[in-house]
């Protein structure tokens, strides 16, 4: 497998050219590889670690902290923790499946146990276990261990929305005692006070289906809102009692019902459905897309459910989008239309899974997960979606071939009506978030994985990610792309919340289980514009915190007391789209910008501004810290100010790869990567 270290950024160019126009094309002998049980379905199938865990941490000496040094703009905060879990549910939870959601001042996060809310401050304003948020549905619902829990903002209507799933096992399949739930809840206002019914309405759903006489329940519910109705959608796999299967994807449509319906306290309007069985779809992992416009995407059209899954014809990969017009029946639907397979070039060789991230300090990798869509968000006519790959196909021979998180756009504006055909959907743009800069001097592979995605009305596109590598524990991070940026370009990496210890948690049994608990991180992650700020955007992701509250270990290879423990955090970032007019005199903050295609091949147009007068220096280094060019040094007025760094050509050329160009002022600093190809 060729593999080159020192560049990961390439996809953007690369891709751009061989794939930009590419259009939807039939698939009749498209696979895809298989979907995993989530990380909270499969914990929902062993009992629960109950035991008390030891109180407090004991951090290990010689374990530096590996921050990033580059800062994260606007303020951040903790959230809830892993030794929580034992304070709210009196259990203990693996993996935490961290989500969270942006309101005009609340910010509501969820995790496997537990759900809390805080105000922009980080102020915690209440807290509790999901088990008992949803105590209100006794009688529907299980109550036992609530898991995959998610939670989005409602802006059409000004609500928090929260999903989490259920189910109990009877041992047999077919069985009346197998059973599955669906539990959801929508605040009474944009500002829920209390957990309780007091400022939220519930609903439960039965979420087990029988195909061909075999009981499925759901699981890894896809999650999001359009102007007239809640999408969920789920994977179906079989009960215990016969071989492991898998049924599919299924979508229920939930009517939101301001008037005398569930947003207004009464009965929840509830459709289920099979979008796959469209001609020639392929029944993966299916995740709806959040939608933005006051009109929605275009009138009678709901949303997109978006898959990728490593959908192949053994030579290109290919995004699927099937279009849900009429999802509340009004003109006889819901219809689906489609699918549409959209290519992404050689993107990536699938002969294997995706590689699972090293950390320092064990051997025990943490788990990334399978190559499932994400998170999508539809908004002024493009379609957005997140999910991980190894980017080592053929059309990128400079890529790293490690796991990636990787985003594309596709262009949505053809479909004007719910009278548009299937067909229409373009690749705009895509591209991979690379992390070795995280990893600062340290060097050394970072893996980047789980992303989340988000979109203001300025045209900026934030991405949440979890990073992990050889020198860089686990940890939470971020990256914008602005509206004016180059093809496949994102910013550096942003820090959320860096890793603070190595991560080993799997509550494998005594007995040690075959096969053995895996060392999972989540499934997802939360970030989501503020509704209070356009410009702004809220990331909720979780970090490897300090090893403590230890639990028995030691099977299958694994340290013995296992006592990894997740943090989690909150952090503002905010938009910084690179929009301001070139030749502007009045520069009101620090500015560092590229002017030429990123990635490209030379010579690099920079662009800084300068709020005030004073010395600078505006250098380039390599990887490894190394300075290669010194471009301005000195004092300069305020104002708008252009330098070029000539690459050069011939022997005399610098080395294709990554580099970083620095601002260093009197008023702060500002950095930029660089891939040159």
């Amino acid at each position: 497998m060729h593999r080159v270290t020192t560049v990961r950024a390439l996809a953007a160019a690369l891709l751009a050219s061989l794939c930009l126009a590419s259009p939807s094309v039939p698939a009749p002998t498209l696979t895809a590889e298989p979907p995993q049980i989530s990380g909270g379905g499969e914990a929902s199938g062993r009992p629960l670690v109950s035991e008390v865990p030891p109180a407090g941490a004991y951090p290990m000496p010689g374990r530096p902290r590996l921050a990033s040094p580059f800062g994260f703009v606007g303020r951040s905060f903790e959230g809830f923790a892993y030794d929580d879990n034992f304070t709210q549910s009196a259990s203990l939870a693996v993996p935490p499946e961290p989500m969270g959601a942006a309101g005009p001042n609340r910010l509501i996060a969820v995790v496997s146990s537990m759900l809390e809310a805080r105000d922009k401050n980080g102020g915690l304003i209440f807290r509790d276990a999901l088990k008992d948020f949803y105590a209100p549905l006794a009688g529907c619902a299980l109550l036992g261990f609530p898991f995959d829990p998610k939670v989005v903002y409602d802006h059409y209507a000004g609500r928090f929305v929260v999903v989490a799933l259920e189910r109990a096992n009877a041992g047999v399949n077919p069985s009346a005692s197998n059973q599955s739930r669906i539990l959801i809840a929508v605040s009474k206002t944009s500002a829920p006070a209390s957990a309780t019914s007091a400022d939220w309405w519930f609903h439960c759903i039965d979420g087990k289906l029988v195909v061909d006489g075999v009981d499925y329940w759901a699981d890894y519910p896809g999650f999001e809102v359009d102007e007239d109705a809640i999408y969920i959608t789920n994977n179906l796999f079989t009960f215990p009692g016969v071989p492991s299967g898998y049924a599919g994807s299924r979508l229920w449509i939930v009517r939101k019902g301001a008037v005398g319906g569930f947003y207004a306290g009464g009965p929840a309007t509830v459709t289920v459905h099979n979008p796959h069985l469209l001609a020639g779809s392929i029944p993966t992992t299916t995740m709806p897309a959040e939608v933005f416009g006051s009109g929605g995407i275009a009138p009678g059209v709901g949303t997109f459910l978006v898959s990728y899954s490593g959908i192949t014809d053994g030579a290109s990969e290919f995004v699927q989008v099937i279009r849900v017009d009429d999802p509340l029946g009004t003109a006889g639907g819901p219809f689906f239309v489609g699918p549409d397979f959209v290519s992404l070039g050689d993107l990536e060789t699938l002969a294997a899974g995706l590689p699972d991230a090293p950390q320092p300090g064990t051997a025990q990798p943490i788990e990334v997960n399978d190559r499932r869509s994400l998170d999508a968000v539809c908004r002024d006519g493009t379609l957005w979606l997140v999910t991980t790959v190894t980017p080592d196909g053929a059309d990128q021979p400079a890529l790293a071939d490690h796991t990636t998180a990787w985003w594309v756009a596709l262009d949505t504006g053809a479909v004007t009506s719910s009278a548009s055909p299937a067909g229409l959907l373009t690749l705009s743009d895509q591209g991979g978030i690379a992390g070795e800069e995280i990893a600062g001097l340290a060097g050394g592979d970072v893996y980047t994985f789980i992303p989340s995605v988000a979109v203001n009305g300025f045209g900026s596109v934030a991405f949440g990610f979890a990073a992990c590598g050889t020198n860089v524990y686990a940890g939470a991070y971020a990256t914008v792309r602005g509206a004016g940026d180059p093809l496949g370009a994102t910013d550096l990496a942003s820090t959320v919340e860096a890793g603070r210890d190595f991560y080993v948690r799997t509550f494998d049994a005594a007995a040690c289980e075959a096969p053995p608990a895996r060392n999972r991180w989540g499934d997802y992650s939360g970030i989501s514009v503020d509704p209070a700020n356009d410009g702004a955007f809220w990331v909720f992701n979780e970090f490897a915190d300090f090893r403590g509250s230890p639990t028995a270990g030691g099977c299958n290879g694994r340290p013995d007391p296992e006592d990894g423990r997740w943090g989690t955090a909150w952090a503002l970032m905010l938009n910084d789209d690179g929009t301001a007019a070139a030749g502007d005199p009045d520069v009101s903050e620090l500015e560092l910008r590229a002017r030429t295609a990123n990635p490209g091949r030379g010579p690099v147009i920079l662009e800084i501004g300068l709020p005030q007068a004073g010395h600078i220096d505006l250098s380039v280094h390599d990887v490894l810290g190394h300075r290669v060019a010194r471009l301005a040094s000195g004092a300069h007025p305020a104002g708008r100010h252009r330098a070029v760094w000539e690459v050069g050509a011939g022997a005399g050329r610098i080395p294709a790869g990554i580099y970083f160009v620095r601002l260093v002022t009197p008023v702060g600093s500002r950095m930029r990567r660089l891939v040159i190809l």
